[in-house]
């Protein structure tokens, strides 16, 4: 039997239109998936689907993530319904003590005005660089890029493009932060006799991994032989949560 014959009055209850349920019944029967088979399985014309996930998105009921450039959607759990109803009783109260309690929700809302989530996936040396780039895009004079536990592989492996990218962040006057391996010391003694504006301390790091902070921004890099990709979260809680991290592991570091 066809999920779009069961008893959907309750959804359209709550304020979903006809196609914003086929839209979401589609997504909780696909799990994460591209636009195309949400199409096919909804039947809800490709000219609608975007203002759709839209308002779905803004009601919790889905979410995104972006992979290599292309957007994957998912249902959140059905569970998500009963926030969405408590939701519509907080706003269609009208005494006071109830608004007094929406007020706050409100405000935390418009906190987040223009605040944006977003993962993406770069692959092979190319896309190493265009990660570590979006840094020079994205910060400005005095702002800080931490960076923490490159080896050699990651410095070999590219060095024309690091001598670069360490002159462009000097000339657009932001500060690097790093904690690396012991065996780097003679590259970052270099790099920081040539380009300054940098710090840099030294912990037991073994592991042909790498992660970049800046903004709202965390790259974690994998660099190993024929093996070069980035993976980048831009997440301002989650780029809190990895300065505080660095920022104690700097406490125990030694020069």
């Amino acid at each position: 039997m066809s999920i779009f014959k069961m008893d959907t009055q309750v959804l359209q209850k709550l304020g979903l239109t006809v196609a914003e349920t086929k839209v979401y019944l589609a997504l909780l029967k696909l799990g994460s998936t591209t636009i195309g088979p949400v199409v096919d399985e909804s039947g809800v014309s490709r000219s609608k689907i975007y203002h759709i996930l839209d308002r779905l998105h803004k009601r919790g009921l889905i979410a995104s993530i972006i992979i290599g450039k292309t957007n994957y959607f998912n249902a959140t759990s059905p569970k998500k319904i009963f926030d969405y109803i408590k939701y519509k009783k907080n706003e269609l109260q009208g005494i006071e003590l109830e608004a007094n309690h929406l007020i706050p929700q409100l405000e935390t809302i418009q906190s987040f005005s223009g605040f944006k989530d977003e993962a993406e996936v770069f692959r092979g040396l190319e896309g190493v660089k265009a990660a570590r780039d979006i840094a020079l895009r994205v910060l400005k004079k005095r702002d800080v890029i931490r960076v923490f536990g490159s080896d050699k592989v990651a410095q070999e492996a590219m060095p024309a493009y690091w001598e670069d990218f360490h002159k462009k962040r000097v000339k657009s006057g932001i500060k690097a932060k790093y904690l690396m391996k012991e065996s780097s010391r003679a590259w970052l003694d270099k790099v920081k006799r040539l380009h300054g504006f940098i710090e840099i301390k030294y912990l037991p790091v073994t592991r042909p991994v790498y992660i970049d902070i800046f903004g709202d921004y965390v790259i974690t890099t994998v660099m190993v032989p024929g093996y070069y990709v980035s993976f980048l979260v831009r997440n301002k809680y989650i780029a809190e949560y990895y300065i505080e991290w660095f920022d104690e592991l700097w406490k125990r570091a030694k020069n």
